[in-house]
């Protein structure tokens, strides 16, 4: 009885899991940190294995795959990359293969490393996949100006090529090779000419000249030669102004004197586009460095490695100059040391990777400089250099949550101590190399111990005789010990201890048996990869057990003395794991990277078969006869595949980790509650990701329980629907254990929880985050329960004036650690109080001073003074008209511009609702602030030459608010939208001159655009034609905001749907002369989310919403006050069934009838509205609450009056019902 029901539970759980829809699978699947965890997947179920093939899109093909190839090619449809560098079989007839395969995504073609172009086979490759866009023909042996004519002639469309490094170049052979490249590849963007030791300059010239879409030219250890000279390579680069990478180095040093280094220099200063630029191993001056740095190119990637002949001088200049600067290669230059380094990381705010390996004159400080003042660096390299040299002082540390990535090979001075600070400062590391620092020892336990999510661990040649850990580390996936002298007990610790593993090393660890290798073997069950090269005293014959023992090995590099027979070797890869006897083998192609593809292989095909032969047994047909065809797998299967790895009804074998990690990146919260459903396992996982609580009186009732639910709650909100004692609530919350917690929001409260809050305090005193806005606080209580808080929100605060000078001596003494500051609506503080508060919150990096009576412009100049490290500012001077005339226009003054461009960090501006000047403008844009947040909503008294000049200086504007600019026109639009080349939004709502031509130029000239805000506006004024050349698709666009555009009607929105395919969310409320257009945008955007049609079409005298296809991805629809009947709302639940929230407030012609059909359609509601719905009866509500388990929020029809006994029976149901303010 107990197995049947079991089973039936099983049953029912894999059924509420395929009730998931594919789209959110793969969303969720792509998210994955780790590609191998899709093999786990695949044995879930037929479903899972569907979908992790559609996933896959790139492919290797060796000698061990071609067996399996067809069969991996109808399992990957979605493929648009197959790399052929690795087969040793005849290449034309591997072509022939792929072509006859249906892969309609295939853009890349790798064939790098071949003897020649296999001719034949691509003409046949090329007319299956004419649509080609890359190809790399790379280190091939052969490759002449006739095979680059083929390839032309077979991929005419083709956009990236790499012919780099061919095995034989003269000088005919490389000038045919780039004349043939120049002559026949009209569609180019990308080019790779590496290694071809001589071109000439004519060449370079004719291929920029011809190939009018190039955008990245890459000719490393390339020497170039002609009459013209570096004229002549200055003269092509100026053919493509729209060159945004160049990679430059000279196969021999010295062939290109430092002159002509200078010259390319001052040409390439003409590219406003330029973002990328590595100049390797050449002769470079500090000249031309000051001259790229006048012009400000737009660098984000600068590589410099084994430079000469350049200092401090020009790299500080073009560094200081260059905003937005992400990534920075300076290896082996000779003049970096310490003082250098600390002065040019002041510079670099975006940085997000530093390579400084092999400058011997680096040490701890430059190492600690960087990550005390790059705040955004997540990888730093610095290799062979002298860390460990110079101690640092604790006070010189700090944190730094963003670093990921560290590498810190061969530092022979780098000890245990500086690797203890170093963890200490990094609490994030997932990667760490320590391999040949001899010196440290106990430092790597300790990081260990210290970086919670530290995944690769690098200690080859550690210098330690002893490594014993004694504590968990859940996330460590893979560990090098290679060379180090452990011992088999200290191995079994660290298998007990690092239990998921999945590669482990131990080359040449001589002390280790066979004994600690089982340990490992038998401890960590994910294991994948195990490398045992010359570990003299483990036996050979434990190979074969580590291989049958576990399964989740699929390399391994075995011990000496093991010799490999070919029948063992098929045994073990049957086993889907591939053993390398020796060094060799080892790094031969067959065993490389342990063939994923290979493997897969295998995976594929033995599942495939445990399907058919589960799927006969439970038909009981073929099995029961002698001669059944599928008799023949079953000794296979059994001895191969235990049922238990392919059990349909278990949940993937992944780590807890792993499946929070997927369940974090689903676009809907609320989709964890279906999740919670599934098991008791992903219950609990997705009670360990919920993070928020929102308390009012209708959670009262159940908060003890939430509380035990969800033990990583980091954020408490006291919601002002909350009518009880709060003091009461407090010490309730203080009672449950959530080490969590670091944020409580206590905002809108009529009373100030004093003795609640001391309560609370005692169990969460490293409290970091408070708001009290709109609340009678009392900060002196503040300061004393919470003196560790980082971020306050006292604004509009309700006080006695007689109080304010206390207020403000607690707020300055009371909170030393503060970074955020929010003091907004406090009419009586004043410019001593805003001056104090500076000075004293040493770390403060963001303020927010909005609305505050009598602190004028220059008392904020002179505060924000005391504080440069500044990086958020948001000022106004309103007052509401009961002070100076001149604080109430808010004028911003020079004394304040002054003050704000020593904050060389700034990042966000905010200085809405004030008057400020073209001249002030033009000043802040020439100290080149690293801005990418501007705000200037509502002000007054600048123009289009003021803004238009700061954007020309700010390239790394993210952010750009503009509402109710009363100068704005279509070509002020037009014009500044071509300076916003990484803008992500806008807002230029409440601009009345504004029209369609705005709204495309930004569409058109910002590629990197998501959110747009124009409502307000004159859009739907000026028509445009779709055949005109202003129409580009922007696939970044994923939300608009039109509503109150009068002017906007069908053609306009029926045209913004065609160019913005991606839309998400789009708003066409109050549009009173759009209609039918709405239907196209639900048609064109497949993948709206989004839509709120309130009010559409009022002006209309007929408008019939008839929806008549599937939209399987609108979640929420707003359609009230609308004039849509029964039928039509029909057609809407039917095409949009996973609807989740709909607004049918005060649509007054649909009646029961019409609800009920939503209700049954959309088995995903959650909320729906029907607020004025004259003709709705009030019964329906309990109907509703009923029929559709899914739904949470009812605003119900008018007359519904429900007792107190019907308001319990909907919350047991899960359901509120009545007004959202309630």
């Amino acid at each position: 009885m107990s197995s049947s029901s079991s089973t039936s539970d099983s049953e029912s759980e894999y059924s509420n899991l395929q009730h998931i829809p594919d789209e959110c699978w793969e969303s969720v699947f792509k998210y994955l940190s780790d590609p191998l965890d899709h093999e786990s997947l695949s044995l879930v179920s037929s479903h899972f294995l569907s979908l992790t093939n559609r996933l896959r899109t790139s492919l290797t093909v060796s000698d061990h795959v071609l067996p399996f190839l067809p069969a991996l090619l109808r399992r990957f449809p979605n493929l648009t990359s197959i790399n052929l560098t690795r087969p040793t079989g005849e290449l034309n007839a591997l072509l022939f293969q792929i072509s006859s395969s249906h892969l309609p995504s295939l853009r890349s073609l790798d064939l790098s490393h071949q003897p020649a172009l296999p001719s034949i086979a691509l003409r046949h490759f090329s007319r299956k996949f004419p649509a080609l866009k890359s190809l790399n023909c790379s280190f091939m042996d052969s490759l002449t100006d006739k095979d680059l004519n083929l390839i032309a002639e077979c991929f005419p469309n083709l956009e990236e090529i790499d012919i780099s490094y061919p095995n034989y170049s003269g000088i005919a052979d490389a000038e045919s090779r780039v004349n043939a490249l120049a002559s026949g590849f009209k569609k180019l963007r990308k080019v790779n000419l590496s290694g071809s030791h001589i071109v000439w300059f004519s060449s370079i010239f004719d291929l920029c000249q011809n190939c009018e879409f190039l955008e990245e030219l890459v000719l490393l250890s390339t020497n170039f030669i002609g009459p013209t000279g570096p004229i002549g390579f200055a003269n092509a680069i100026l053919q493509r102004p729209e060159l945004r990478s160049l990679a430059l180095g000279c196969s021999r040093v010295g062939f290109m004197s430092e002159g002509d280094v200078i010259s390319k220099f001052f040409e390439l200063v003409s590219l406003k586009e330029f973002t990328c630029l590595e100049l390797s191993y050449s002769p470079l001056s500090d000249e031309c460095l000051c001259v790229a740095a006048e012009e400000g190119l737009p660098l984000r990637e600068l590589s410099l490695p084994g430079c000469f002949q350049y200092g401090y001088g020009g790299i500080s200049s073009l560094l200081r100059n260059c905003n937005n600067l992400q990534h920075l290669d300076l290896q082996c230059t000779e003049f970096l040391d310490d003082r250098c380094v600390i002065e040019l990381s002041m510079l670099l705010g975006n940085l997000n990777f530093v390579n400084l390996s092999e400058n011997s004159k680096l040490s701890d400080s430059s190492l600690f400089a960087i990550i005390r003042n790059c705040p955004l660096i997540t990888e730093i390299r610095m290799e062979r250099a002298g860390v460990g040299k110079q101690k640092v002082e604790k006070d010189c540390l700090v944190v730094n949550s963003h670093l990921k990535f560290l590498y810190l090979t061969r530092n022979s001075y780098l000890n245990d101590e500086s690797v203890e600070m170093i963890a200490s400062v990094c609490p994030n590391l997932e990667k760490m190399d320590l391999s040949y620092c001899e010196r440290v020892s106990e430092g790597a336990v300790e990081v260990l111990r210290k970086c919670c999510k530290i995944r690769h661990m690098n200690l080859a040649r550690l210098g330690s005789e002893l490594f014993r850990i004694d504590f968990e580390i859940p996330t460590l996936c893979l560990l090098n010990l290679s060379w180090l002298r452990i011992r088999d007990e200290e191995l079994s610790l660290i298998s007990k201890r690092c239990h998921r593993l999945r590669e482990l090393k131990l080359d040449f660890c001589q002390k280790i048996t066979a004994n600690g290798v089982t340990q490992v073997v038998e401890n960590c069950k994910q294991l994948r990869v195990i490398s045992l090269l010359s570990c003299e005293k483990v036996a050979a014959d434990v190979v074969a057990w580590m291989v049958f023992t576990r399964r989740s090995l699929r390399k391994i590099i075995a011990p000496p003395r093991f010799h490999l027979t070919e029948g063992q070797r098929d045994l073990f890869l049957r086993h889907g794991c591939i053993v390398s006897s020796d060094l060799t083998n080892a790094t031969d192609s067959s065993a490389r990277n342990y063939e994923p593809e290979f493997l897969e292989a295998f995976l594929y095909n033995r599942f495939y078969v445990k399907l058919i032969f589960e799927n006969d047994v439970t038909s009981h047909n073929h099995l029961d006869t002698p001669n059944s065809h599928h008799r023949s797998p079953k000794p296979f299967l059994t001895t191969m595949i235990p049922s238990s790895r392919c059990c349909r009804h278990q949940e993937p074998h992944l780590p807890d980790e792993c499946w929070e990690l997927v369940f974090k990146h689903l676009s809907d919260p609320l989709d964890h509650e279906s999740l919670s459903l599934v098991s008791r396992h992903f219950l609990s996982l997705t009670n360990g990701i919920h993070t928020n609580l929102d308390v009012s009186d209708r959670v009262l009732p159940l908060l003890p329980v939430l509380l035990r639910r969800f033990p990583n709650l980091t954020t408490i909100k006291i919601t002002r629907c909350f009518t009880g004692d709060i003091n009461v609530l407090l010490s309730q919350i203080a009672s449950f254990n959530l080490p969590s917690l670091h944020s409580l929001d206590l905002s809108h409260q009529l009373t100030f929880p004093t003795h609640g809050l001391r309560q609370f305090s005692q169990k969460f005193s490293a409290l970091k985050s408070l708001n009290c806005s709109h609340t009678r606080h009392d900060l002196d209580v503040i300061a004393e329960c919470f003196p560790n808080l980082e971020e306050i929100d006292v604004s509009f605060r309700r006080y006695k004036i007689d109080i304010v000078s206390d207020w403000v001596k607690a707020l300055t003494l009371g909170f030393k650690k503060l970074r955020k500051v929010t003091i907004s609506g406090n009419f009586t503080l004043g410019d001593s109080y805003l001056l104090a508060l500076c000075h004293t919150c040493v770390f403060l990096q963001e303020l927010v001073v909005i609305q505050t009576g009598p602190v004028s412009m220059i008392g904020i100049a002179n505060a924000i003074r005391k504080r440069p490290e500044l990086r958020s500012l948001a000022v106004n001077c309103l007052t509401y008209g009961f002070f100076s005339e001149d604080l109430r226009k808010g004028n911003v003054t020079w004394d304040f511009i002054d003050a704000l461009v020593s904050l060389k960090g700034l990042n966000c501006l905010d200085l809405s609702y004030s008057s400020i000047s073209d001249q002030a403008l033009c000043v802040l844009a020439e100290e080149s602030l690293p801005l990418k947040k501007l705000s200037l909503r509502c002000c007054k008294g600048y123009g289009y030459g003021g803004i238009s000049y700061l954007l020309k200086k700010c390239n790394n504007l993210q952010y750009l608010d503009l509402q109710r600019a009363g100068f704005l026109n279509d070509q002020c639009v037009v014009e500044l939208s071509l300076l916003l080349s990484n803008l992500k939004f806008v807002k230029l709502s409440d601009n009345a001159k504004l029209t369609d031509l705005s709204l495309l130029a930004i569409m058109r000239n910002c590629p990197l655009i998501t959110d747009i805000r124009m409502e307000s506006t004159g859009i739907g004024k000026q028509k445009l034609q779709e055949e005109e050349d202003c129409l580009i698709v922007n696939s970044q666009v994923k939300f608009l905001y039109l509503a109150s555009n009068t002017w906007l009607d069908d053609g306009t929105v029926t045209m913004l749907a065609a160019v913005c395919p991606n839309l998400e969310m789009i708003d066409l409320s109050k549009c009173g002369r759009v209609s039918k257009s709405a239907i196209d945008v639900l048609w064109s955007c497949r993948k709206i989310q989004r839509m709120d049609l309130a009010l559409l079409g009022h002006e209309l005298f007929q408008f019939r919403f008839r929806v008549c296809f599937d939209v399987p991805t609108l979640f929420v629809l707003n359609l009230s006050q609308l004039s849509i009947c029964n039928e039509e709302l029909s057609l809407i639940s039917k095409s949009c069934c996973k609807l989740k929230e709909l607004d049918l407030a005060s649509c007054h012609k649909i009646t029961t009838r019409g609800v009920k059909q939503v209700v049954k359609n959309c088995k995903q509601l959650r909320t729906i509205s029907l607020a004025s719905c004259e003709k709705v009866s009030p019964n329906v509500v309990a109907w509703m609450v009923s029929a559709r388990p899914s739904l949470r929020k009812i605003r119900p029809p008018p007359r519904f009056f429900p007792t107190e006994c019907q308001r319990d029976l909907f919350r047991r149901h899960g359901c509120f019902v009545g007004k959202w303010s309630d």
